[in-house]
């Protein structure tokens, strides 16, 4: 499970990492560094993550849908800034 989508999960369901981890038998410090990819959780604790919040594996894709859309977005909301300024004439 990417990190992005776990964090995206964790937020939608209005928990914090440690309320996150009690659900799922993880400590604070085990989801941070899943939710920011210095860590990568075996496949059975995905597993154990989508029984305890209930989502499914296409839940899972429809999240990593959503967020490529967002990041796309944001990327060229990003660029037609960055082209803007390099308009600018001082």
């Amino acid at each position: 499970m990417d990190g992005q989508i776990l964090k995206y999960i964790r937020h939608a369901l209005n928990l914090s990492q440690t309320e996150l981890g009690e659900l799922v038998g993880l400590s604070q410090l085990t989801i941070f560094r899943y939710e920011h990819g210095y860590q990568t959780p075996l496949p059975s604790t995905v597993r154990r993550m989508q029984k305890a919040l209930k989502y499914s594996e296409e839940d899972l894709l429809s999240i990593a849908e959503l967020l490529e859309v967002e990041d796309n977005y944001k990327h060229a909301r990003l660029k037609t800034k960055l082209r803007q300024q390099a308009n600018i004439t001082i």
